[in-house]
């Protein structure tokens, strides 16, 4: 929890109440939103978080105020050189966001926005829970596989809308999606699931990248990188394929595939569950963690026990799925290889797409 001096609190507080109702809505805005899961917020009437990274030299802070069905975020920031560095990076990532309308059914929607000393504050649509938190309230349960059909449905043509827009999404997860308020019970159950009327949110642009260019550096948490990605090698749209595969077995098993924190036991689990890494993204690495592989191949004896007791408890796809249609689906996105990785164009006439018409 991040303490203020009353003074401070005070300040803001009345900013919120003198600005409550005063907004701009400009369309074309020159500070382009952050935007963040902001859900976890809701029955707060007010009070500070931190969100992002908070170390020595960054800081960066949100005031939350919920009114209405509308999120009011105020970021606040301590400058410092990493700041700066950060900040350019982001700035960088979302300028691009111009050319896609926020307002479109695949996104949160941007409200509008003031500032007030040079500190934007700016409203967000408010959403149901993220999938992340639907699937705590399940607790062990999963949603029905015509259920994640239609989900698929949505996020495949949400990565189409991006794509369409030189847009990298960057940051696809169950954490970043969110389920409309409409569609969930009090206890957190979606209550409708007829064909394509679960209606979904990605609430979060975060780690996008402009989709003109290669890239080597990542925002994308590394739970969810692809093998491009955490090799730091180039890598372009097909992340957000991987990314979406993840999402999917996820969403099938109830459950995060990645919990752990060891890099070369990541390496391992990812050629279990999408196959050998490509030889020529293995020559194009310069991570010193390289030496695990030989031959093209994970070598399992450079792990200690317990890390080998995860290896060899984790299940291949074919353990976690058991409809074959899904099975190709999660196979067609989570290739260790990017190039064979289906487009969305592709996976919106997959055969387990197809079945939702």
């Amino acid at each position: 929890m991040i303490t203020e001096d009353s003074s401070s609190s005070c300040e803001d507080d009345a900013l919120i109440d003198d600005r409550k109702n005063s907004f701009i809505r400009d369309e074309d805005i020159s500070y382009q939103p952050i935007i963040r899961p902001l859900s976890d917020t809701i029955g707060d009437d007010y009070k500070i978080l931190d969100l992002i990274e908070s170390t020595n030299e960054y800081k960066s802070y949100f005031g939350i105020h919920q009114r209405q069905k509308f999120f009011v975020l105020i970021k606040f920031y301590y400058k410092s050189p990493t700041l700066l560095r950060k900040a350019n990076i982001e700035t960088e990532a979302l300028t691009i966001t111009n050319t896609i309308d926020l307002t479109h059914q695949y996104f949160v929607k941007y409200i509008g926005r003031y500032e007030y000393n040079l500190c934007p504050i700016l409203i967000f649509q408010a959403l149901g829970p993220t999938l992340t938190k639907q699937m705590e309230f399940f607790n062990g349960l999963t949603f029905s596989l015509s259920t994640i059909r239609v989900f698929m449905w949505h996020l495949i043509h949400a990565l189409e809308l991006l794509h369409e827009c030189k847009l990298i999404c960057g940051n696809l997860s169950t954490d970043t999606v969110s389920l409309l308020e409409d569609y969930v019970d009090q206890k957190g159950y979606v209550m409708k699931t007829g064909e394509r009327s679960v209606q979904l949110r990605i609430n979060s642009l975060s780690c996008a990248s402009n989709g003109n260019i290669w890239h080597v550096t990542s925002l994308t948490p590394e739970r969810i990188q692809s093998p491009e990605q955490l090799l730091s090698t180039r890598w372009s749209y097909e992340i957000d394929i991987w990314q979406l595969g993840i999402l999917f077995v996820e969403l099938i098993t109830g459950r995060k595939l990645f919990t752990h924190n060891n890099r070369l036991l990541h390496y391992a689990l990812i050629e279990k569950l999408g196959g050998q890494f490509p030889l020529f993204l293995l020559d194009e690495s310069q991570k010193s963690e390289i030496p695990i592989f030989r031959d093209g191949k994970c070598d399992i004896s450079m792990l200690d026990d317990e890390c080998r007791k995860i290896y060899n408890s984790f299940p291949t796809l074919e353990n976690l799925i058991h409809n074959d249609k899904a099975l190709s689906f999660a196979q067609a996105t989570l290739c260790t290889d990017p190039s064979r990785r289906l487009l969305p164009l592709q996976l919106i006439n997959h055969p387990f797409i197809i079945d939702l018409n």
